[in-house]
């Protein structure tokens, strides 16, 4: 551990003591009482790694909501218990025979999880996966499939979402589910076209197609340059319900939503491209997952292709710079996956990866008491830390801690790049400033890194329950941080 809690709270009082003598803990107090009038709680410790001592803390062991800052965790212990290099396969093979180009069995998409095919965030046309596995099948001499084009989702069971998730957040691109397979994101774009004030869009499409998807339509057009709606939805049902506002008169509008069910969707998709490429599928699209009644023998197939993730090290990249939370959930059940191998754990998913995320901190003699996950993307309102938590991983994943420096570059440059581009932006922060943020209703956080004048720091700072507009808050959290980053 860090340090000792009794001698952790000693030091935050005399930090604190000392601070109140100072023109500049003076203005961060102000900082911090401004966002009090408006409701908020705030939690906060900036540590000198250098030194082993706490620069400034304010609340450090009140429990606080992270939003996605959670991901920092995630990625934390994905980093740690996978490796850096660690890549999720995702192979097409095939069970019988061929014989003149006809292959009489069936073929099977054998899903690891893999949150990265046919991903925007990777850098690679999203289709190439299955022109890949289209050129495979024809050069094993397959022109014709007699059975199935099956879906084995089985390396995680079929909760893709934590139950802890609010309505509101499921059925929307940001709450898409994390399965044994995915693709695309989980996201589909939905095009309308928006007519006069008072009226309802006109569904053109989605993109990509999903066949069987109904919407029940109680959109309204109304004279604004930016929506205010959701789609609503449960997780594997083919029915969305799409409520709020959108501008008027628009040719093509465009919102985004989840895939309600990305392991059916992998196989109807996959048979429909193969048939474009004239490889003739004479069975069904099917699925089959770990809770299925007939599951698949894999030993027994033959392997045609095999698609491989990015690296881990840019997998977290993707997560903490774009705030993916199918990234990061698809890593917390990695995590539980791989650290129960053999193990009769009849825990879902989500809550093997917690076990394992929680057991890895402890044993590294981080105190988990002040951490309650119920997912690995933070989306759950219901996920806690403290400020002294997070500091204390942050820690031990410093490149002067851990001898490397992945995860640290994992965090987006304040002011620059990532989820936090325009933070600061105008400011001239001195040094090196990292940071993941986070926010949801009514919650801010920040955390990372600040590397200045030789000295290196932790930073951990959660605005909870405010009741401000995020624009009159950020002003208010731009002050804090000058303050606090000032030499």
């Amino acid at each position: 551990m860090l340090f000792n809690k009794k001698n952790y709270l000693i030091v935050t009082f005399i930090t604190c003591i000392q601070s109140l003598m100072g023109q500049d803990a003076s203005s961060t107090a102000r900082s911090i009482t401004a966002m009090q009038q408006y409701g908020a709680t705030v939690s906060c410790v900036m540590y000198n790694l250098n030194k082993g001592t706490t620069h400034y803390a304010f609340q450090p062991d009140l429990q606080v909501t992270p939003a996605s800052v959670l991901k920092l965790i995630t990625t934390a212990t994905a980093l740690e218990l996978l490796g850096a290099a660690y890549q999720f396969k995702t192979a097409l093979s095939y069970s019988g025979t061929i014989k003149n180009g006809v292959l009489d069995g069936n073929l099977y998409i054998i899903g690891s999880g893999d949150p990265s095919l046919g991903s925007q965030h990777i850098g690679v046309k999203s289709e190439q996966f299955l022109k890949d596995w289209t050129g495979a099948i024809k050069r094993a001499g397959i022109h014709t499939v007699t059975g199935d084009i099956i879906s084995d989702a089985s390396c995680f069971d079929g909760y893709g979402v934590s139950n802890k998730w609010l309505l509101e957040d499921l059925g929307s691109y940001y709450g898409a589910g994390a399965y044994g397979i995915n693709l695309f994101d989980n996201a589909y774009k939905l095009l309308l076209q928006t007519g006069a004030t008072g009226s309802k869009p006109r569904i053109v499409a989605t993109q990509p197609n999903i066949e069987q998807l109904i919407f029940h339509n109680e959109l309204i057009c109304r004279n604004i340059a930016k929506d205010s709606s959701y789609i609503l939805g449960m997780p594997l049902a083919n029915e969305r319900y799409l409520h709020g506002v959108v501008p008027a008169n628009k040719k093509r509008y465009t919102l985004k939503g989840d895939i309600p069910n990305p392991m059916q969707f992998m196989a109807t998709y996959t048979k429909r491209f193969l048939t474009k490429q004239g490889i003739q599928i004479k069975g069904t699209a099917k699925v089959t997952t770990k809770n299925s009644a007939h599951t698949i023998r894999q030993k027994s197939l033959k392997t045609l292709c095999v698609i491989e993730s990015p690296s881990l090290k840019e997998l977290i990249k993707i997560t903490n710079y774009k705030s993916q939370n199918l990234y990061a959930d698809a890593l917390l059940k990695q995590i539980g996956v791989a650290q129960n191998k053999g193990v009769n754990n009849k825990a879902n998913t989500f809550d093997k990866g917690i076990q394992a995320v929680k057991l890895y901190w402890e044993d590294k003699g981080v105190d988990t008491d002040a951490c309650w996950m119920y997912d690995g993307s933070g989306l759950a309102v219901t996920n806690k830390v403290s400020s002294q938590f997070m500091i204390e991983v942050l820690a031990q994943m410093h490149p002067q801690q851990s001898q490397d420096s992945t995860f640290y570059k994992s965090l987006p440059l304040v002011g620059v790049e990532g989820t936090v581009r325009n933070l600061l932006r105008t400011k001239n922060i001195p040094g090196e400033l990292r940071l993941k943020s986070g926010s949801m209703s009514r919650v801010r956080a920040y955390a990372g890194y600040w590397s200045y004048n030789n000295q290196d720091y932790a930073i951990a700072f959660f605005i909870n329950n405010y009741n401000m507009s995020g624009k009159k808050l950020t002003p208010i959290v731009e002050s804090f941080f000058q303050t606090l980053l000032k030499d």
